[in-house]
């Protein structure tokens, strides 16, 4: 394992943006999809032989298909939160760095020049 690292907190920050907005647009898209099926489920009919058919297997696409879009969804929404945290500790890192090289400056009251 390296003993150190390199990180760009603001391309991250930039990135959870994004992340956070894909993850809430899911949930518009679900219903949208949702509303936008619901006015076609009456097509194949009622209680004819074709609708009685037909009906089970789209609602099991239909359902499918709200399924996996929430899992989506939920995927995005658990990497971002995943990323989050992880910026939070790179963040508290650097800080952390930062304040000892101002203490060892300070301590040193050479600027940390040899």
């Amino acid at each position: 394992m390296s003993d150190e690292y390199f990180a760009e907190p603001a391309r991250i920050q930039a990135g959870l943006r994004q992340m956070f907005s894909i993850s809430s647009s899911f949930g518009s898209m679900v219903d949208d999809f949702v509303a936008d099926v619901r006015a076609t489920r009456d097509w194949p009919g009622q209680d004819d032989s074709f609708a009685l058919e037909v009906i089970p297997q789209e609602q099991k696409e239909r359902e499918s298909c709200t399924d996996t879009s929430i899992a989506l969804s939920e995927a995005v929404s658990g990497i971002s939160h995943g990323t989050s945290v992880n910026l939070t500790s790179i963040l508290s890192n650097q800080s952390n760095i930062l304040d000892s090289i101002q203490d060892h400056r300070i301590r040193t009251n050479n600027s940390g020049k040899r």
